[in-house]
């Protein structure tokens, strides 16, 4: 506040800012402190509103227009007022008052407090956006901390940028101590196979070491993440398994690997763009909106693979009720109406006459249910048909969900229900595995059916408690 009100020679200046629909004053110079602390302004009317409506300079005597506006620049006993924009809104103001000379506010002057105005909205957007994208650095550092294999990350320049709980008990260090020091830390074994794929930028999945400093042999998958280093999963493997080429172990290390870097990536990678060309392009109305919704669409991504990593990581508590099966189904079915109908796909369903009731969490059931039938849908991007039945045999009540698409590959078959295990290049793999899980905790379980009729088919099956009317 000091420079501005220096700058223009301003008998005072302040800086509102919006919070949660309230805009205060944050900083002043010159205005009593008892008229800052009373201030509070809206977006229905007044100041704030022109801003909203016109987004440029106001000036208390050549906007006469303006009567609200202007009054509550005269409250403030200030002459000029610029908003602050961020992400196409206003996030509030800087305002100064008349000049200490007595003299009017040349043209240029007038220039430099928009320019003004306009560098610290840049500030404010990079702000959000930083704020947004450590939001989801922490959120992935909760997931990392509570997954049992041990991720670390090594950075360009060969040191150590991450490494979470789970690696520090592996390794038997502390991530104080390595983290900023060179990858050597890690062992040379550990070490050698992180500066192959740093140099090769290509990764090294499922390789096997041994590591002298903790007598043990480590499974591990090395995956570059572009420029910006190499990524590590690893894990202790008993003796048994040691060189095993065990069918979980392998796609295991590789999508846990392939998948989680790839996926935060590069949404990462397109805000880092943008956020490096919005200081040069921001004059660009054009390029603005394409930054708002390249940064929405992201994050939302990135929030889509956290949660996921957070409902894959945490196991399911269970409330099981007496609910009818088939209207818990139609239910998961009926959130998906306006997805079938935008990928073509028509919907086909075969109910129990009987109307069977099961014993389950109609919140998890629901989603290990919604996670096959997704699973149908991305499986038909051109468009097809889903068949669901509901139907009850050897004491069990059954959904079986079918489709057209092109159906599982007979080496494939064993892998399905393994975490990180997919055959699309979006998603994370892991489905398949949370239904899997969801409906072993209900005393069920789901496998894959032998279709004679091309597609898949997956049956859910569940202990019956009673059939309604006998």
């Amino acid at each position: 506040m000091d420079a501005t009100t220096d700058i223009f020679d301003a008998v005072r200046s302040a800086v509102l800012l919006d919070t949660n629909g309230r805009v205060r004053i944050a900083a002043s110079q010159g205005i009593p402190e008892s008229v800052s602390r009373s201030v509070q302004l809206g977006f229905a009317s007044g100041l704030m509103r022109w801003f909203e409506e016109r987004a440029c300079l106001i000036d208390s005597r050549l906007n006469p227009e303006a009567a609200d506006a202007v009054k509550e620049l005269q409250v403030l006993g200030v002459r000029l007022g610029v908003p602050l924009l961020c992400g196409g809104h206003v996030a509030g103001a800087i305002l100064v008052g008349d000049k200490a000379s007595g003299l009017e506010y040349t043209a240029e002057e007038r220039e430099l407090l928009i320019a003004v105005a306009r560098s610290a909205s840049i500030a404010f957007e990079n702000a959000a956006l930083y704020k947004n994208v450590s939001h989801q650095e922490q959120r992935l550092d909760g997931v990392l901390a509570n997954i049992a294999a041990g991720v670390v990350t090594v950075r360009s320049n060969k040191t150590i940028g991450l490494l979470n709980s789970a690696g520090e008990r592996i390794l038997q260090l502390r991530a104080a101590d390595v983290v900023g020091r060179s990858v050597q830390k890690l062992g040379s074994s550990f070490a050698d196979v992180v500066l192959r794929a740093l140099a090769e930028h290509k990764p090294y999945l499922r390789q096997e070491i041994h590591d002298p400093a903790i007598n043990a042999t480590l499974g591990l998958s090395a995956t570059p993440l572009g420029d910006d280093g190499v990524a590590v999963v690893f894990s202790k493997l008993p003796e048994q398994e040691t060189r095993s080429e065990d069918i979980a172990y392998s796609p295991f290390w590789e999508y846990l690997a392939s998948r989680v870097a790839q996926e935060i990536k590069n949404p990462m990678v397109a805000i880092n763009t943008f956020a490096q060309l919005l200081p040069r392009k921001y004059e660009s109305q054009e390029f603005r909106e394409s930054f708002g919704d390249v940064v929405q669409k992201e994050v939302e991504r990135i929030n889509h693979v956290v949660d996921t990593l957070f409902e894959f990581a945490r196991r399911p508590r269970l409330v099981i009720q007496r609910a009818s099966l088939n209207e818990t189904v139609a239910s998961v079915l009926q959130s998906f109406q306006d997805e079938l109908g935008k990928h073509s796909i028509e919907l086909e369903t075969q109910w129990d006459s009987e109307q069977p009731d099961a014993d389950l969490d109609p919140v998890y059931f629901a989603q290990a249910l919604h996670n096959v039938v997704q699973n149908s849908i991305e499986a038909m991007p051109a468009g097809g048909r889903i068949n669901v039945t509901t139907k009850q045999e050897r004491g069990a009540c059954q959904v079986i969900v079918a489709d057209s698409g092109p159906g599982i590959r007979p080496q494939d078959e064993s892998l399905l229900f393994l975490p990180f295990f997919s055959t699309k290049e979006q998603g994370m793999g892991l489905g398949l595995t949370v239904a899997d899980r969801i409906m072993k905790q209900h005393a069920g379980d789901i496998r894959l059916l032998k279709s004679n009729n091309g597609g898949s088919a997956f049956e859910l099956r569940l202990p019956k408690t009673k059939v309604i009317g006998q």
